[in-house]
């Protein structure tokens, strides 16, 4: 008789260590959030400093790690369920992923073009809104409620 062991998909962070993502597999292999790897979080410093080379991907699964361990707390205290934990958390993950190259240097260019109007929300966040509604199967099989998730970017 065998027994299976479960399939984990672990990415290493230098700061927090292992990061388990098998929850949120279908959303990582988007090549939306995959592109995230290619934007640098901090903008065009890494001109100035070599080693400043943390992209959006790296930032993105931090923030989803550190989310994680927050939400947990608050569902073992009663603050939240464990689908509201689910939602918060696809929202962590998902937070940047409306963002252009070189962070917000180039947002202004953004409001410059033709076709774009002003709202109330800055460029990223809109831009996040459209490709979170373009992944809507992906977010709801990691357990995320799409509604809420949309909203909480609004």
């Amino acid at each position: 008789m065998s027994s299976k062991l479960p399939v984990q998909k672990i990415v290493s962070d230098p700061i927090l260590g292992l990061i388990d993502i098998s929850k949120v597999l279908p959303m990582i292999d988007t090549r939306q959030f995959q592109s995230l790897a290619y934007k640098y979080q901090l903008g065009l410093a890494f001109l100035l400093f070599p080693s400043a080379t943390h992209t959006r991907k790296q930032h993105c699964l931090g923030a989803y790690q550190r989310t994680k361990d927050l939400v947990r707390r608050w569902v073992e205290s009663g603050m939240i369920t464990k689908e509201q934990a689910n939602t918060v958390t696809a929202y962590a993950l998902y937070h940047d992923i409306g963002h252009g190259p070189f962070s917000h240097t180039v947002e202004p260019l953004f409001e410059l073009l033709p076709g774009t109007k002003k709202t109330a929300l800055r460029a990223d966040d809109a831009m996040g809104i459209d490709i979170a509604k373009s992944l809507k199967k992906e977010i709801e099989s990691a357990g995320a409620d799409f509604e809420a998730l949309i909203k909480i970017f609004a």
